[in-house]
């Protein structure tokens, strides 16, 4: 069986101290392990420091020994750590942010689509630096409704799901049935229970607004008649 890296370094370190050569030793801080990891089909080789130090995750997983007469995951190309739940353009994005190329100067002039990776990757596996940078860069982004709403509850980002909310209850126009297919038919009926206990303000916000437009359907003989003009219009009465 051919021998890892770490194993063939170990193997010269031994030769060496037989002899009468001083022997090197390895700096405490500055002799890093690879990693090999692989997702889908690519392999990728990188630091193991950043992800044991980022992530208790990885941290918990590297402090387990190997099986008996088993190689180390990770040690080489043959015996790759396999990530699940990742695409190998997910996890690429991830690392430019994991592992800058220029340290002193990171590039996070990227994408929705590449934070959109990083959010993803650093909830599922609780790097929580870099998931609190993506959220601080993709707030910054002119995210829609819909991608506010529908990453905040992937991603559980409860300020971005829980603005698109507020505004709905507080809106004057009625919920329509965009609304209802984005937050899903069970958060409508709550959405809709939220409104009617503050319709007093909503009904008189949408009274003044109406009054704007055609003062003359608002009142017939001194009573308001609004109300019946609406409900033959939502449902479609005669």
């Amino acid at each position: 069986m051919a021998l890892s890296t770490i194993e063939e370094q170990d193997a010269l370190l031994e030769i060496k101290k037989s002899s009468d050569m001083p022997v090197p030793s390895r700096d405490n801080d500055f002799y890093l392990d690879l990693v090999t990891f692989q997702v889908t089909t690519t392999l990728f080789r990188v630091p193991r420091y950043a992800f044991e130090a980022g992530s208790a995750v990885f941290a918990s997983m590297f402090s387990l020994p190997p099986g008996q007469g088993q190689d180390t995951e990770g040690c080489s190309d043959q015996h790759p750590v396999v990530l699940e739940g990742a695409t190998a353009d997910e996890y690429r994005q991830f690392l430019r942010i994991l592992l800058p190329r220029n340290a002193l100067r990171p590039d996070h002039d990227l994408t929705l689509e590449q934070w959109t990776a990083a959010l993803k990757l650093s909830t599922m596996w609780d790097f929580d630096d870099i998931r609190q940078l993506a959220v601080t860069k993709m707030g910054k982004l002119d995210m829609t409704r819909e991608q506010r709403f529908r990453l905040g509850r992937a991603y559980n980002v409860s300020k971005w799901y829980h603005g698109v909310l507020k505004d709905l209850v507080q809106r004057v126009e009625p919920l329509s049935r965009e609304d209802v297919d984005l937050v899903g038919l069970d958060i409508a009926l709550g959405l809709a229970a939220s409104r009617e206990r503050i319709s007093p303000s909503i009904y008189g916000q949408w009274l003044y607004e109406e009054r704007r437009k055609t003062p003359s359907s608002i009142y017939r003989d001194g009573k308001p008649c609004a109300i019946e003009s609406l409900v033959r219009e939502v449902f479609v009465l005669d």
